[in-house]
């Protein structure tokens, strides 16, 4: 299912500083330190962006919270810019994502499949005029579908398109959790399966989820056939935090699965805090002429 495919993700464990990992397929073939890393932002051209964040006690009673976009260089193998950021999350957990000069986010709980219908408002960061606005509200964990026009999100089960420069929402059709945006067709879940909604606007389901399997944030289409979701499991004898993600990539075309969690995460560390920005997918040619004297 991987074969030449690129998949970058953190790896953040209790005894250690966090890792940014990039594989090519099964095979790791780079990574390096990035300490208190929580989400990738983007790839652009030879440098990953991502987002750190620090928090500690400066007394008793006062949290003091630093956080930055970061510029790694993967070529050179060095971080060559640190953007502070301004919002303060908290207790939070950030779902991120950088789209030209601007971060957008959202902000959420741990994992919970208790809290897909809650709602969430999504912000955004111009890392040049270190402007922050709020931009709408919509329903779920994760973040919309976000173009450099236009945000496809769902609210209320419905789907909404969101022009940018005019700053108003159009309804397209009932549906939740949009996802993907390719050509006019919109991918999204209804019913616990991920379904395209056509030009033509007739739906097709690609995938059909078993009803008893809860599914965190949003899916991830990584090609016309295969999806990675994030699977919920419960955590043995945890009474704080009761659910992990486990990615697993559906083949919609074969209907088999791959566990990620067993490939990449299981001998790393025991339960991976995993969200869609923990983890993503990119096109092999934005990053394999920067990784050659790596591989």
């Amino acid at each position: 299912m991987l074969k030449k495919k690129y998949f970058i993700t953190i790896f953040n464990t209790m005894d250690k500083e966090a890792k940014i990992v990039i594989f090519n397929g099964k095979d790791k073939i780079f990574e390096f330190n990035a300490e208190y890393a929580t989400d990738i932002l983007s790839v652009e051209n030879q440098n990953i962006f991502y987002f750190e964040r620090d928090s500690y006690y400066k007394d008793v009673n006062t949290i003091i919270e630093k956080s930055f976009v970061v510029r790694y260089d993967i070529k050179n193998n060095k971080i060559i810019e640190k953007i502070p950021f301004p919002f303060i999350f908290k207790d939070k957990m950030p779902y991120m994502k950088k789209i030209g000069n601007n971060v957008y986010f959202s902000v959420g709980d741990r994992l919970d499949s208790n809290l897909k219908e809650n709602e969430s408002i999504l912000y955004s960061y111009n890392v040049k005029t270190e402007e922050i606005k709020e931009i709408l509200t919509y329903n779920g964990q994760g973040l919309p579908v976000i173009k450099e026009n236009e945000i496809i999100y769902s609210k209320e089960n419905k789907i909404y398109s969101f022009n940018k420069f005019k700053n108003i929402s159009e309804f397209l059709f009932d549906g939740d959790l949009p996802f993907d945006y390719v050509d006019g067709e919109i991918y999204y879940m209804k019913k616990n399966n991920i379904v395209k909604r056509s030009k033509k606007n007739s739906d097709k389901i690609i995938s059909k989820i078993d009803k008893k399997t809860k599914i965190g944030g949003y899916p991830v289409k990584i090609n016309d056939n295969l999806f990675a979701i994030i699977e919920l499991k419960p955590i043995p004898l945890d009474k704080l935090y009761s659910e992990y993600g486990k990615i697993e990539i559906i083949d919609s075309k074969s209907k088999s699965k791959l566990s990620l969690y067993k490939l990449y995460y299981e001998k790393e560390t025991h339960y991976p805090y995993l969200t869609n920005s923990s983890f993503i997918f990119v096109d092999k040619i934005s990053l394999q002429k920067y990784l050659n004297n790596k591989m």
